[in-house]
Parts: structure tokens; C-alpha cells; sequence
């Protein structure tokens, strides 16, 4: 019985840990109503879905009403009860109420899901209504002028939308000219400027836009600007069009009003943050002046600066006095004067004003000649000052030591220069010209005194020629150019008369005196000419070659000059008489003369002269003869020239000759090569006349005629036949294994198409393939 005992203890003790183990413990007694959770998912836009008593928990076991009620224009698609572990939960349907329709369950033991979904009555009209933004922002809406948490319309319902806000750093341009809705087909429909449209048959989807801004700032000088956006109709309503950032690609307009000191005119500068001056354009009303620009994807500032009539001009001085007059006024342009005054012992050393051209600019210093104190207004005020400093006399000396020039300078200024020469007389040595000035010399007191220092200054006295320069200090390269020589004179070299110097050609340098000299002539020498022609006789349209030499006593003269070769058929200056002009080098000269006329009889050499030989002239006598009989040679026996060819095949001008009979009885063969033929086509079979150029000049044509016998379209490998083996020829070409040339390379060409390429191997493929019916792949060409 104890032991039973002892067993039940344990039992029951064992039970109270699992309990509380397993979190059973406290145990209630079994009256206690167990509550499960009702979880309710429903999307408030289109509907309402509540327990009855609005409660979010159940008694298991007990009875739980559940209302689902679709919003205007909605209905009930779908309505669903889960536990937690996803298992359905049977609802039984007991009626309707105020459009809704009401459900009851048994609590389960377990939480419960509870499901409803709605759509847009599509039957009755209504469509449903998504929104879209880009950008940061949010809006409100009116359906039909009441304002409404907008999700789904009916058919021809006026949509509106308002108070539009626009998130930190984005601007909601207020036009709404970007904004649009997009039906269920994808088509995009603009949205009026009023912001107002109706609802069309179809779900839409409404994409308002807000843009990344950028700050507009603006800084004036003189009045008053403003930004706003810019469209038609803004000046009547800047308030409404203000702001101060916009998107990229905006066009802003900065309205300008002057303050009661400046007048109606304004400069605009407007400037992006990264520097850059944006392009815009101007304007005017009645009530203000506008620039207007197109906004950067980047901050803007623009600058607006006001004109006056009259700008403000402020002097100021140290040690000394700055006053101006201005005879018509102080505005822009207009010439201002200034009279500066210094303190006893100052003199002026700076003269200036500055000016800031335009607001945000930086200022600008504009330096004054003090000898000529006075400027034009800019358009700005300016403020000009003088400095004044303690004063030097500067004095330049004359050559005998008088005053030349005297004028002030201020301490810590650059010395000032004199633009007067001083001079210093002649004497019978020399004449003196100025060179410079000495270093300054100080004295007692502010006195800073400058010497001129002076070159001796020599003559050249020439007679015969003249010298340059005729004057000049010693030391310097004096050149001589010796007057024309008399006809058949030539300058032989110049005599010294005085002075210690050398001669180097025409050239000495000026020694430490007076110099005196003259030209010296002697008479030309008359030269030999040798004239040498490579034949006695020459033929039309064959060069010919003349050279020759200039001699004394038959030995080459080292000489220059030029020769003129004349070819006539009397002489030089005749009618038709042809001249040549070369250099003589070394007192040698030569000529090639491409063709002459049959009328040439004499050939005369004529010198011009050069140095110390005069002129020269010498004539051979000289014949030319034309072509009396030409024609062709070699079309005569089995060995003659080649008069058959096969397509593709090069010209072959072998033993083809031209024979000439010239007028003085001669005879000549010329061998004929292709490049004097014309009129061959190796692509064109029949018989081809060619014409055969001689390259010299005969009266009639010379022609004879060939054969070109055609190739087989498609035969590439020659040999009479097209099949499979025609087409790896092609292949083998392509692949520069066996090179094609000739009626082969023609015959390679199936597809006449100009050119040999892989499409003419698969052309003749298929063509073998019986794939053609008309193609002329086989028949001669």
C-alpha cells in the first residue's frame, strides 16, 4: 500500500515538472475559456472586413460572426478563413447587410487568419486608379470637386489633383504639363495644365513628376530680382510662378526691378557652381527687365547688376591733394580729369582707380599715365587714388655739360628716361655720336645726374664705289660695292689710299681713323668656246646632247656664268629658232634637248661672261630629219608574232617591230613593247584591232589585229569539262595553294559578279546540284 502510494507521488510529481517544462503550468481549472487570435487582411481601399463585436480574439469552441462590406464601386472577390497552420476553417454564409455579407465560424483551437479581397465593379462603371511617382513628393485628390483617398473612379468622373508636396530637394513643376496617366493598354495620356482629367473605361495608373532641384541663387547690386519659372503669360503672375530651385532642362526667368538710384538697364551674369557662364536670353516690360535660361543639372547664382546715369567717382591722395572735374557728367564713358597736387618735396608716384565691373565679380585696378591724367568712366563706381611720394630731381648733361633735360622722380619709383639726344661738336679727328647714358651720379642733396657717353665716329672716303655704313665707330664691318663696270670692264680690286686696315674681298673692319680708297677696272678677256654634239645629225623626236667648255689656249677656265644654246636655220634671233639657257659650272655647261624640228640647220653657243672674260659666241652647223615611210613588222612566217590568245591571256609583243625610213635615207627597227598597245581586252573574245604608238612622230596610225579565243564559264581547271574538281580549284585559290590567273581566274567567276570569292565555289556546288535551270555556268564566254 506504501509502495503504491510512493508510485503515485511520483507519477504526480513527474506530471507537474512536464507541465511546467512544457508550459502548461498554471493549470486552470476546467472551466477556463481558452482565447485564440482573429487576424483580419483585407486592403481598406476597396473594403471593410471586422469581427461583429470588432474583437481581434475568439473562444474556442464559440461561435465568431465575421462582415466583409466592399466600398462603392467594389465587390467581394474573395473571402477565406485559415488556422495557423494553413488548414481552411469552414465558413458558413447567413446573409447580407447594408451591401456586405456576413459569415460565422466555430473557433478553432488555434489562431485564425481571415482573408477578404475586393475588385473594382467593372460592370457598374467603375475602374480602378494606381498612382506613380517619380521623384520624392505625394499629393492629394478630388473625385467630382470632393476631396476623396482616390483608388478606383467611375467612367467620365472628374479627377483633380492638388497640394502637391515635394520632398527635400525636389520641386513639383506646377504646369503638370509632364504629367500623364497610362491606361490598361500601355497608352499614355497627357493630363491638362489644369490638372484635371476623366476617368476613361479602364484601370489607369496616374504618374505625377517630381524633379531633382537645384538652387537658383541670386545676388543684385542697384535693385531688386527674383526667379521664377518662365512659360507664357508669367509676367502677370510672378508670385504664383516664384521659386528658388528647379530640375534640369527648366527655363527660369530672373525678373529685375532697379531701386530709386539706378535706372531701368541691367547687366545679367549667370553662372553655374562648377564655373560655367550659362547662354540666356533678354527682355523688357513695362514693369521689369528678364534674362532667361534653361537650368543645369547643378546650382546656378545669378548676377544682376543696375546702370545709373551717373556713377559715384572718389578720390583720395597721400602727401598731396586728388580733385576732378568731368564736363558732361560722370556716366559711363564720359572723360574724367584729374588734378594731382603733392605736399612740398613729393612727387607722384602711383595714379590709378578701381572698379568692380559687375556684381560677384572681382575688382579691377586700371593704372594712369601721370602725364596724362585722365580715363573714361567705366560703367561703375570708381574709386581713384593718387601716392604721393618724397621727390628726386633727375638732370641729363649735353656734351659740353649744359642741362639737356630735368624732371622729378619719387623715391622707390623706376628712374624716368629722357627722349632728347644729347650732341657733342666735331672735331677734325673724328665726329662724336651718342652711345648712353652713364650710370647715375649723385650730389649733394636730391640731385641724380646722368653724363652722355659718345662713340668716335669715323669716315670712309670712296671713290669708285660706295661703302656702307660711310661712317661708323672702329671696329665696325664696313662692305664695299664697286660702281658698274664700263662695257668690257671688269673690277679688278680697290687701291688704299689711307688708314691701317686689311682688305678680306669687299669687306675690312673700321680702324681708329679716317680711311680713303678707290676702285680698280681692267678690260674683259675674250674666251674660247668648245662645242660638242653627240651626233652631226638628229631625227624629230629624238633627244639630242650638246655640251661643251670655255677655254683660253685650250685649257678649261674655273669659271661661271651661263651659256645660251639656240637651234635655227640661220641665225639666233630668226623666226622658229628655239633657245636654251644653262649654267656654266667649272667652265663646263651641257644640254639634253628633248625633240627638235626638221628645220634646224645651226646650233650657236653664246656666253654671257663671268668675272674677268666677256662674252662669247661660236656655231656648228646641225640637220634634223623627219620620217619619210613607217609601218609594222613581224606577222611573216610560223616564227611571227603572236596573233592568237586565249581568255585571260597577258599581250605578248614579242618580235613585233616598228620600221622607219628617215629622210636622209636611213633605216631603223624599233621594238614594239606592250606598253605602246592599246585596244586589248583579254575578257572579250573575237577579233581586236590595236593600235601601236611610235614614239616618234609619223603621219599615219599603225594597227593589226588579234584574236581572243573565249573560255568555258566554270571550266577553272581548263579542261573542257565543269564538275566538282572546277570548284576545289577555286577553293585551292582562295586558300593561295594553286594561284589562278588568266581565262582560268575569268572561268573562276561563275557569279559574273567581278571578283573570286567563296560564293563562286558555292555557286558552282549548287549549280552541279542541278539547282539552277538558266544559269550560263558551261557555256563558252
Amino acid at each position: 500500500m506504501k509502495k503504491t502510494r510512493k508510485t503515485l507521488a511520483k507519477i504526480t510529481a513527474l506530471a507537474l515538472a512536464l507541465c511546467v517544462i512544457l508550459g502548461a503550468f498554471p493549470v486552470f481549472s476546467a472551466s477556463a475559456a481558452i482565447l485564440r487570435e482573429i487576424k483580419l487582411d483585407y486592403d481598406y481601399r476597396y473594403g471593410l472586413l471586422r469581427e461583429s463585436g470588432n474583437r481581434t480574439y475568439g473562444e474556442v469552441g464559440a461561435r465568431v460572426d465575421l462582415y466583409v462590406f466592399p466600398n462603392t464601386g467594389c465587390l467581394i472577390d474573395s473571402f477565406t478563413v485559415t488556422d495557423s497552420s494553413g488548414r481552411e476553417v469552414e465558413a458558413t454564409y447567413f446573409g447580407s447587410f447594408e451591401g456586405g455579407r456576413m459569415y460565422y465560424i466555430t473557433m478553432p483551437n488555434s489562431d485564425i487568419n481571415v482573408t477578404a479581397t475586393f475588385k473594382v465593379d467593372n460592370e457598374s462603371g467603375y475602374y480602378k486608379v494606381g498612382y506613380e511617382y517619380i521623384g520624392e513628393g505625394s499629393a492629394t485628390f478630388s473625385l467630382n470637386g470632393l476631396s476623396h483617398d482616390i483608388h478606383y473612379a467611375k467612367a467620365g468622373d472628374a479627377i483633380r489633383y492638388r497640394d502637391v508636396v515635394a520632398g527635400e530637394g525636389y520641386r513639383y513643376y506646377f504646369l503638370a504639363i509632364d504629367d500623364y496617366y497610362t491606361t490598361s493598354d500601355g497608352t499614355r495620356h497627357s493630363i491638362l495644365p489644369e490638372n484635371t482629367f476623366y476617368m476613361p473605361e479602364s484601370d489607369i495608373t496616374i504618374t505625377l513628376i517630381f524633379e531633382e532641384a537645384k538652387d537658383i541663387n541670386i545676388t543684385a547690386s542697384g535693385g531688386t530680382a527674383t526667379s521664377h519659372y518662365f512659360t507664357i503669360g508669367w509676367a502677370g503672375y510672378l508670385d504664383e510662378f516664384a521659386t528658388t530651385a528647379a530640375g534640369e532642362g527648366r527655363s527660369i526667368g530672373i525678373a529685375a526691378k532697379p531701386d530709386e538710384d539706378h535706372i531701368d538697364a541691367v547687366k545679367f551674369r549667370i553662372v553655374s557652381e562648377s564655373g560655367e557662364r550659362l547662354y540666356f536670353r533678354t527682355g523688357k516690360n513695362d514693369s521689369f527687365s528678364f534674362a532667361v535660361f534653361d537650368m543645369p543639372a547643378e546650382p546656378v547664382t545669378a548676377y544682376v547688376t543696375f546702370l545709373k546715369e551717373n556713377y559715384d567717382v572718389t578720390c583720395s591722395a597721400e602727401n598731396g591733394t586728388l580733385n576732378y572735374t568731368a564736363a558732361n557728367g560722370t556716366g559711363a564713358g564720359a572723360e574724367i580729369t584729374l588734378d594731382p597736387a603733392p605736399d612740398q618735396g613729393f612727387g607722384l608716384k602711383e595714379l590709378y582707380y578701381t572698379y568692380t565691373p559687375e556684381v560677384g565679380m572681382d575688382e579691377v585696378r586700371v593704372d594712369i599715365d601721370p602725364n596724362n591724367p585722365k580715363f573714361n568712366m567705366p560703367e561703375a563706381d570708381v574709386e581713384v587714388k593718387a601716392v604721393f611720394a618724397p621727390a628726386y630731381t633727375v638732370e641729363w648733361l649735353n656734351g659740353d655739360g649744359s642741362s639737356l633735360d630735368i624732371k622729378t622722380c619719387v623715391l622707390g619709383a623706376e628712374l624716368p628716361e629722357t627722349d632728347k639726344i644729347p650732341t657733342k661738336e666735331s672735331t677734325w679727328e673724328c665726329d662724336y655720336e651718342f652711345s648712353h647714358w652713364s650710370d647715375p651720379a649723385y650730389y649733394t642733396g636730391n640731385l641724380i645726374v646722368f653724363r652722355p657717353v659718345f662713340d668716335k665716329i669715323y669716315t670712309v672716303n670712296i671713290s669708285g664705289g660706295t661703302a656702307q655704313p660711310a661712317k661708323a665707330k672702329a671696329g665696325t664691318l664696313i662692305t664695299l660695292t664697286p660702281d658698274e663696270s664700263y662695257a668690257g670692264m671688269y673690277h679688278s680690286g680697290w687701291q688704299i689710299m689711307s688708314g691701317d686696315f686689311e682688305l678680306t674681298g669687299n669687306t675690312f673692319i673700321m680702324p681708329e681713323s679716317h680711311v680713303s680708297l678707290y676702285a680698280t677696272y681692267a678690260l674683259k678677256k675674250t674666251p674660247d668656246i668648245n662645242l660638242d654634239l653627240s651626233e652631226e645629225k638628229s631625227y624629230v623626236g629624238k633627244p639630242v646632247s650638246v655640251s661643251g667648255t670655255v677655254e683660253e689656249n685650250g685649257t678649261v677656265l674655273d669659271l661661271g656664268g651661263s651659256m645660251t644654246i639656240t637651234f635655227s636655220d640661220s641665225v639666233p634671233g630668226a623666226e622658229g629658232a628655239v633657245s636654251y639657257t644653262v649654267p656654266v659650272e667649272n667652265g663646263a655647261f651641257t644640254l639634253d634637248v628633248p625633240e627638235l624640228t626638221a628645220a634646224a640647220r645651226y646650233v650657236w653657243a653664246e656666253y654671257s661672261g663671268d668675272g674677268t672674260y666677256g662674252e662669247s659666241m661660236m656655231s656648228m652647223t646641225f640637220n634634223v630629219y623627219g620620217v619619210s615611210a613607217a609601218g609594222l613588222d613581224g606577222f611573216y612566217g610560223e616564227d611571227g608574232a603572236k596573233i592568237y590568245y586565249n581568255a585571260g591571256e597577258a599581250l605578248n609583243t614579242d618580235k613585233l617591230v616598228i620600221w622607219l625610213f628617215w629622210m636622209d635615207g636611213t633605216y631603223e627597227e624599233i621594238d614594239v613593247t606592250p606598253d605602246m598597245v592599246s585596244g586589248f581586252d583579254n575578257t572579250r573574245s573575237g577579233w581586236h584591232t590595236l593600235t601601236v604608238t611610235c614614239p616618234y612622230p609619223i603621219g599615219d596610225e599603225l594597227t593589226y589585229e588579234v584574236y581572243v579565243i573565249g573560255y568555258i564559264l566554270g571550266d577553272v581547271n581548263g579542261d573542257y569539262r565543269v564538275d566538282i574538281s572546277d570548284a576545289t580549284a577555286i577553293q585551292r585559290h582562295l586558300a593561295e595553294i594553286d594561284i589562278l590567273d588568266g581565262a582560268k581566274l575569268l572561268a573562276a567567276d561563275v557569279d559574273r559578279d567581278g571578283e573570286v570569292n567563296i560564293s563562286d565555289a558555292t555557286h558552282l556546288q549548287m549549280f552541279l546540284a542541278e539547282f539552277f535551270d538558266d544559269s550560263p555556268i558551261g557555256s563558252m564566254i
